[in-house]
């Protein structure tokens, strides 16, 4: 009785004789030296790069031997691939090339090899029993084989894009602490370190996520960095994550911009904004580098310690933020200014607002149209405000308006118990 074939086993016999030929020389070399071509024309780019040709060949070549020579033994996913295979990954990673380009390359590997196997089956196996399953069973082990080594390539490749962000990232952080710390540095090979303009007004900026949940919110910070560098009119901003949930950003710009525009941003119209900003005065060169970020993180503190607005400009709590390291102090001006005014409520802030409101505008008149109510109503929260001072309103004006703005800036914890 005839024995039944074992097509697979001679079908691995088949591949193991054709796989002896092709990792001997010279025919290695010819089928590398057909890839490297080959992936020149689907990528050039790399043909053109005579800095990145000696990498490509010599990770084809080592690549394809290692294919060939382990491959009637192994399994796909065991094929030990030469590490200069995995060079190839940082080459192209370090050349500043994007990871698709690697990707196209091993796509036309699988091209060429497969194109070099099956024209060889076809010539060389004349069962027609045996030359479909030699096809199919080759087929899939070069595509899992390419597959795999794909991956290990784009895994050497994202972490040399990561090892050079991280460096990129040192070297960014450790110039922008030399100008923080006042150390002397030169504008011109700065400004190209950086690739940030020290020359014209700089404005710093704070922004933070007030999501407890979001661990590193960093990308959404740098996006709405980049939004509000555009609302300005300022070029892509320099940016320096502090933590996982704090971005410290620097807007150059030609002129002072306008920062009251940050609030008209749709981020921060919504009633519980998911960010918060806080701002700096605008200033020019290194000086004003360094100044308007450390008033935008006075202005942070004020922020963070009393949750005002979302957007806080520093040249609105500029004067809080010099009185608040004694904030003893603040409470004894807030009780002997205001009186029975430094009453917790929302009455009492309604009338502190009209207040400071009508010691802003001078007149009845023009606080009302600020508040949006009727000079009348404007008039008896005033009268309710004299009865509650200690003093006249139009009196004291600048101790009232200064006690004032702290309640407004600081909240209840100045106000008495």
């Amino acid at each position: 009785m005839r024995q039944p074939r074992d097509l697979v086993a001679e079908a691995k016999a088949w591949f193991e004789s054709f796989a002896y030929r092709e990792v001997a020389e010279p025919e290695l070399t010819t089928l590398s030296g057909r890839m490297i071509d080959a992936i020149a024309a689907d990528a050039p780019e790399i043909g053109s790069d005579a800095a990145l040709r000696p990498a490509l060949r010599v990770a084809v070549h080592d690549g394809v031997g290692a294919y060939f020579s382990q491959g009637p033994h192994e399994r796909p996913g065991d094929i030990d691939l030469p590490t200069t295979a995995k060079a190839l990954g940082r080459a192209l990673a370090r050349r500043g090339y994007d990871i698709a380009l690697l990707q196209r390359c091993y796509r036309t590997l699988q091209r060429i090899g497969w194109a070099e196997i099956m024209t060889s089956a076809c010539r060389e196996i004349t069962d027609p029993e045996l030359l479909p399953v030699v096809l199919d069973l080759q087929w899939d082990h070069l595509s899992r084989t390419i597959s795999r080594a794909t991956e290990r390539a784009e895994m050497a490749f994202l972490d040399e894009m990561r090892r050079q962000a991280s460096s990129v990232l040192t070297r960014r952080r450790e110039l922008v602490e030399a100008i923080l710390r006042e150390e002397a540095v030169d504008i011109e090979r700065s400004t190209r370190q950086l690739g940030h303009n020290l020359y014209v007004q700089q404005t710093g900026l704070i922004i933070w996520t007030l999501d407890p949940t979001e661990d590193d919110a960093t990308a959404l910070l740098e996006k709405l960095a980049i939004e509000i560098a555009t609302a300005l009119g300022a070029p892509r901003p320099l940016t320096l994550p502090a933590g996982g949930r704090m971005l410290w950003v620097w807007l150059a710009t030609p002129e002072v911009p306008d920062l009251r525009e940050i609030a008209r941003l749709q981020v921060f119209q919504h009633r519980e904004p998911v960010v918060q900003l806080a701002a700096g005065v605008p200033a020019t060169g290194v000086e004003g580098f360094r100044v308007s970020h450390q008033e935008a993180l006075r202005a942070y503190r004020i922020a963070a310690e009393t949750a005002p607005a979302p957007v806080t400009l520093y040249r609105d709590v500029e004067l809080i933020s010099c009185l608040a390291a004694d904030i003893a102090a603040l409470s004894r001006l807030v009780r002997r200014e205001l009186g029975g005014l430094a009453e917790r409520g929302a009455a009492a802030a309604r009338l502190r607002n009209t207040a400071l409101v009508y010691l802003e505008q001078g007149s009845m008149a023009r606080a009302a149209e600020a508040l949006g109510v009727h000079k009348n109503t404007v008039l008896y929260r005033i009268q309710q405000v004299e009865q509650l001072l200690p003093q006249p309103l139009d009196e004291h004006k600048m101790p009232l308006e200064v006690a004032l703005r702290v309640v407004a800036a600081l909240g209840e914890r100045v106000l008495p118990e």
